[in-house]
């Protein structure tokens, strides 16, 4: 069934490439219609995911790119520093009650307690930057799937918000009420 709905939309656009289809009397430039046919959502989310930031790079969206570099850099930072955090102190601990007198303890001014809690405190940061930097991966992946999406996305100058006062009157009374009206064209 699938296969059938992608075949007729193939053929639709097809037919309807040669034509130059017009949005309020403005006629599109041949080339954006080419672009939105040939632009593909389901590329810039597989490039996207093969490496980050290459879908941004597919929809020309280069300044996308460090955003998504800084946000999987700094988690990927607190995964390896609470990582570091969670094996010295787990080490202090071992090393205290291992019953040996000859070895230091790195950490004396904590109780074995604050050495479990500390312990627990980095594990779960540690488990929590990397559900943030999964997030991040997956909302690149989903930003360069939206982006090629609109890709093709007239945003013209025409956009304008008309704003006029109205008098409209009212039967039952036979005065006026007074309003005002809010017109968004496309």
């Amino acid at each position: 069934m699938r296969s059938i709905l992608i075949l007729l939309g193939l053929v639709s656009g097809l037919f309807s490439f040669g034509q130059n289809p017009q949005i309020q009397g403005e006629q599109i430039p041949e080339e954006a219609v080419f672009d939105s046919l040939t632009h593909s959502a389901q590329t810039a989310a597989i490039r996207s995911a093969i490496l980050p930031g290459l879908g941004q790079a597919y929809n020309e969206k280069y300044w996308k790119i460090p955003l998504v570099y800084a946000g999987i850099g700094t988690s990927i930072y607190f995964i390896v520093d609470n990582q570091r955090q969670y094996r010295n102190f787990k080490d202090a601990y071992l090393i205290r009650t291992d019953g040996d007198s000859t070895t230091l303890d790195q950490f004396p001014q904590y109780t074995d307690a604050n050495l479990l809690s500390l312990v627990d405190f980095h594990r779960r940061n540690r488990d929590f930057s990397a559900v943030i930097t999964l997030l991040i991966y997956a909302f690149n992946i989903v930003d360069a799937s939206v982006d090629a999406h609109l890709y093709g996305f007239d945003v013209s100058d025409n956009l304008s918000l008309d704003f006029r006062p109205t008098a409209t009157p009212d039967p039952r009374s036979g005065m006026y009420l007074y309003g005002a009206s809010l017109t968004l064209n496309f």
